[in-house]
């Protein structure tokens, strides 16, 4: 009996044994053994110290998602990656929860930040945390937990894309009040009036306002607020005149 094997499937076969001895031989001669960690920033270093013990080991049968669990569980932690360097190490990089505002306690002294999320988290010591927009009018609330208000919901994603697209116009808001039951006052540096919008539409009057002050380049003398609640004028209020006697 003669077999007879056509070139294509004998190639194949050679290349899937020399895989499947490669890999074997790789396996147990430990070219894939587990040696070095590196985490990233590196104050979370101490918290891979239980992957210690799995020093030595196949680097892919190590169970780092618990690892990653582990990680995440930190309330600082927004999110962690792993990636391999192989043949014998991994790295983690975590990425922790950023201020995107800062929010007056009730007492008027206390300062926290929110994060992206919402949620209530430590300010930060540095100079930079004070150029975040202050929001106002919140009730009080636990660390790491998001304050119970509907308009303060709304307005998180509004900043995120204000931040993203008018980056410029991110950094002038210096407070956001939301103590009105309908609406939110937004001051913003440079500007003696305030700014009157829905939460739901911070970013569009934003981009609304952008294009009116740049396209427009109206005077503004004597205004103390400009109306941004209807969504085809701006409604400008000036300071009354006073009668002469």
């Amino acid at each position: 009996m003669i077999l007879r094997m056509r070139w294509p499937f004998f190639a194949m076969a050679v290349l899937l044994l020399l895989l499947g001895g490669g890999g074997a031989a790789a396996y147990y001669t430990g070219f894939f053994n587990f040696h070095k960690i590196t985490v990233v920033p590196e104050k979370y270093a101490d918290q891979a110290a239980n992957l210690g013990s799995e020093l030595g080991r196949n680097i892919f049968t190590v169970p780092f998602d618990e690892a990653l669990v582990y990680f995440i569980s930190d309330q600082m932690v927004q999110s962690a990656r792993l990636d391999y360097e192989l043949p014998d190490a991994v790295s983690i990089k975590i990425e922790e929860a950023q201020p995107l505002a800062l929010m007056i306690a009730r007492d008027g002294q206390s300062i926290f930040a929110l994060d992206e999320r919402g949620r209530i988290i430590p300010r930060e010591q540095s100079s930079g945390a004070y150029r975040l927009p202050i929001i106002t009018g919140l009730k009080d609330c636990s660390l790491y937990r998001i304050p119970d208000d509907k308009k303060l919901r709304l307005i998180i994603p509004q900043l995120l894309r204000i931040r993203d697209d008018h980056d410029d116009f991110y950094r002038s808001i210096s407070s956001i009040d939301l103590s009105s039951p309908d609406s939110v006052k937004v001051q913003m540096d440079g500007m003696s009036f305030q700014l009157i919008m829905y939460a739901g539409d911070m970013y569009e009057s934003i981009k609304r306002l952008r294009q009116f002050l740049l396209d427009i380049n109206p005077d503004l003398k004597d205004v103390v607020s400009l109306d941004m609640r209807s969504e085809k004028q701006i409604i400008a209020m000036r300071k009354k005149c006073q009668k002469q006697g």
